[in-house]
């Protein structure tokens, strides 16, 4: 259903399997309806769940490694654009305004001891972003290469797919509307259809 607080999607019945996707490649705007909501912690939570339920279903693991990838990367970037930004804030302001920053940093999992000096705690915090550009540059090269395999060894597009339900099913389906559930059923009935057709 779509949380009718935070207008966003919070199982496979409703996010539609275009939004879906969407978010699968790390677009996880798509997990709001109108598109416009602010990601955070609990919109990534969210959206882990959706995932997880989601290989659940389709039981693959070389699939779960490929989004894990994905969430990790979008974390590593938005790491690296945002924690300099709090770090210089951090060393900027008064002591009485440092809780809020510190804690922003612990959810960018990076620690701040406040019984040291705050300079050398944000030049090791610097240190670190630093040193996860090549943990960023390897998950990259790691995703690509899945990527990659992927689109050669099962590369059909949502089209491709639409195509296949409306020529198996006689059913013209709506990727802006039809959800995940729905999705994965139709798949199920073409498989049906193709294992009665190989047993005829």
């Amino acid at each position: 259903m779509v949380n009718g607080n935070e207008n966003f999607y919070t199982d496979l019945d409703t996010i539609p399997i275009y939004n879906f996707r969407k978010c699968i490649k790390g677009d996880l705007k798509f997990m709001f309806e109108d598109k416009k909501g602010l990601i955070t912690s609990l919109i990534t939570e969210k959206w882990d769940k959706l995932y997880n339920e989601y290989c659940r279903l389709t039981a693959s693991n070389e699939t779960a490694n490929y989004y894990l990838l994905i969430k990790d990367i979008s974390f590593l970037e938005s790491r690296l654009l945002i924690a300099p930004a709090l770090a210089n804030n951090l060393l900027h302001s008064k002591e009485s305004e440092r809780v809020d920053v510190i804690k922003e940093l612990s959810e960018w999992k990076l620690k701040i001891n406040v019984n040291k000096n705050i300079g050398d705690e944000v030049a090791k915090t610097l240190k670190i972003l630093n040193n996860s550009k090549n943990l960023l540059k390897r998950k990259i090269e790691e995703y690509e290469a899945i990527k990659s395999k992927n689109e050669n060894e099962n590369g059909v597009s949502i089209q491709a797919q639409c195509i296949m339900i409306n020529r198996y099913l006689g059913i013209k389906p709506d990727i802006h509307r039809d959800s995940v559930i729905m999705w994965l059923e139709y798949f199920n009935e073409i498989s049906k259809i193709k294992t009665n057709k190989d047993n005829e």
